[in-house]
């Protein structure tokens, strides 16, 4: 999956992606309007499912000429390709965060760091939403290390209507999980064999018993966006200016780091743990380990910075999430 997003994203050509801009349009936005309804644009919300949090979603964002997140491309195995976005489409809210006047970095980041589940995003489509949603056909290599004994890391059973077999389960970290298949693709040939309307014992054996790559081809169902009133819009809390010095467009946030608090924190949980008080396990904290100390930063173009305008580092280094309910931070 990185290597086709990464081509993507240095390549952003219109035949690259699931799917074209419409009549009219040009992908990177230069006709394309923030209105709701302008030129035949309207306000749909859609859905798709993070197997896993660190999962890719596989939406590729650019900012176009009038400063709006546009999608520019979709990479059709990836778990957006299913919720009915299309290229050419104005993301307006991730999450209930408002993308209004943000860089398209912003919103690649909230996508990125969306918890596993379901993630809502609502955009301007300039599209025919497809009546029913489609459904895609799409191939897989599963790299299974030449054992018999290995595991795939997927689980199959049989639709109770209509007897295909589809994914109930992909373990996060597994070779399947690796090669992009996702729960509820329906299994319909492994190594060219078919296993349309077989008992899902059959694809289950046909995976164990295989070695070396295995190609799994799937129908993936996708769905379709719905129509939802322009009013719906969250409406964008006060943010203060972005720092001294730092270009605006980007998005406030929580940087947590080792501080006076951890380390007052880390000696009181030792002297506990020696005496037997009690266990530490800093796996459970929100992922964000045994950190106590929290401050304001300010992200943008994957860099964020203090409240004076000071550069922490890049994004990929610094424990960077946006604010929850409950936070403290100096």
């Amino acid at each position: 999956l990185r290597r086709h997003i990464y081509y993507y994203e240095h390549s952003p050509t219109v035949e690259a992606m699931k799917v074209g801009a419409p009549s009219g349009t040009t992908t990177g936005g230069t006709s394309i309007s923030t209105s709701t309804s302008i030129s035949g644009g309207d306000l749909y919300s859609f859905k798709f499912a993070k197997p896993y949090r660190t999962a890719n979603v596989g939406i590729i964002l650019q900012n176009n000429k009038d400063g709006d997140v546009c999608v520019t491309g979709i990479y059709e195995t990836a778990p957006a390709a299913t919720s009915g976005l299309q290229v050419g489409d104005i993301i307006q809210e991730i999450n209930n965060v408002s993308m209004k006047g943000r860089k398209a970095s912003v919103a690649t980041f909230v996508l990125k760091n969306a918890p596993k589940g379901e993630v809502i995003v609502l955009a301007t489509s300039f599209h025919k939403q497809q009546r029913g949603g489609l459904t895609l056909s799409l191939s897989f290599q599963i790299n299974k290390p030449l054992s018999k004994k290995a595991v795939v890391g997927i689980s199959l059973r049989n639709h109770d209507v209509d007897g295909n077999i589809f994914v109930t389960k992909v373990k996060e970290g597994g070779l399947a999980a690796d090669s992009g298949i996702a729960v509820n693709d329906i299994i319909q040939e492994i190594n060219g064999i078919s296993m349309v309307k077989k008992d899902s014992s059959v694809a289950t054996d046909a995976i164990k018993e295989a070695i070396g790559n295995i190609t799994v081809l799937v129908a993936r169902p996708t769905q379709q966006g719905t129509r939802v009133d322009p009013n719906i819009l969250s409406i964008p809390a006060f943010e203060e200016a972005p720092p001294p010095g730092v270009e605006g467009g980007g998005i406030w946030g929580i940087v947590d780091y080792f501080g006076p608090m951890t380390i007052f924190m880390a000696c009181f949980l030792c002297f506990a743990i020696f005496i037997g008080g009690i266990s530490c396990d800093c796996s459970n904290n929100g992922g964000r380990g045994c950190k106590e100390d929290s401050k304001k930063g300010y992200m943008i173009d994957g860099m964020v910075y203090n409240k004076s305008g000071k550069s922490i580092g890049v994004i990929d280094s610094v424990d960077f999430r946006l604010a929850e309910e409950g936070d403290s931070f100096t």
